[in-house]
């Protein structure tokens, strides 16, 4: 659906175009919403095919979808308002940085400047909340893996990206008073993402689900970390921070979505 609003972008195919809403409108007539940011985060797609070809969606099918994308923001806002807990992980790891991802994208697709301040709350509250001011995450001291801290930036930086495209805003350097900030994230992470550093996995972790799944020989769960696992999240840094496209560049290759809809 994605690759086919961005085909249709870059070079006015029809038939993408057809793809592209006949797929946006399935979802939106068909998939309810289970408030699970893990399952949903990769929603971002369909809310980034509905931001390409909004303009030219008829007005009815605009207005039904931009509803229930709207809608989905701000069930998301009232779970968090219901249920969230600051001494509880979930509300302030990973999981709520992928909340806030679709949130802030949702409000940006859909101009809904409300919505879209909530995000902003939400993300400042996260930032506080899971980052020290050296760059560690909450998330590489629970689980000792940087597969995690890769997780949890990734939407951060993401939701950003989004903030400075609908409003001008930077949040990438934005700090807390102790001058916790996504941008010393990513800076903290760094060296272990050019290979000047190495970590093992998971050897500390406070999860025992991990210790399973490493029994178990998933793929991931051991071993060293992987630098190319971060190759988006240092493409989509490096929109804030150009000296980081060579490492980025090292990693893997740019997202489509980034090249035609990032910047």
């Amino acid at each position: 659906m994605e690759r086919a609003a961005l085909a249709w972008r870059a070079g006015g195919d029809e038939a993408q175009y057809a793809v592209a809403t006949r797929l946006l409108t399935a979802w939106a007539d068909t998939y309810k919403p289970t408030l699970n940011a893990i399952d949903e985060t990769e929603f971002d797609m369909v809310i980034e095919t509905f931001a390409i070809v909004r303009d030219r969606l008829p007005p009815k099918d605009r207005t039904r979808i931009a509803s229930w994308l709207d809608s989905w923001g701000w069930a998301y806002v009232e779970s968090i308002k219901r249920f969230g807990r600051p001494d509880y992980s979930v509300w302030i790891n990973n999981w709520q940085s992928h909340r806030i991802k679709l949130i802030v994208m949702m409000a940006a697709s859909t101009d809904d400047k409300t919505l879209f301040a909530e995000g902003r709350r939400l993300f400042r509250l996260q930032i506080a909340a899971n980052m020290h001011a050296d760059g560690e995450t909450l998330d590489f001291a629970v689980r000792d893996a940087l597969h995690y801290t890769v997780y949890d930036l990734e939407p951060l930086v993401q939701a950003a990206l989004v903030a400075r495209r609908f409003s001008g805003e930077d949040w990438y350097h934005w700090e807390t008073a102790d001058h916790a900030s996504l941008a010393r994230a990513v800076a903290w992470l760094t060296p272990y993402a050019s290979g000047a550093r190495t970590h093992e996995e998971f050897v500390h972790s406070q999860v025992d689900f991990d210790a399973e799944r490493a029994a178990a020989g998933v793929k991931g769960y051991k071993g060293l970390f992987d630098p190319h696992d971060a190759a988006g999240l240092y493409w989509q840094a490096s929109r804030f921070e150009p000296s980081l496209a060579p490492l980025a560049k090292s990693l893997g290759e740019e997202p489509a979505y980034l090249t035609m809809c990032g910047s």
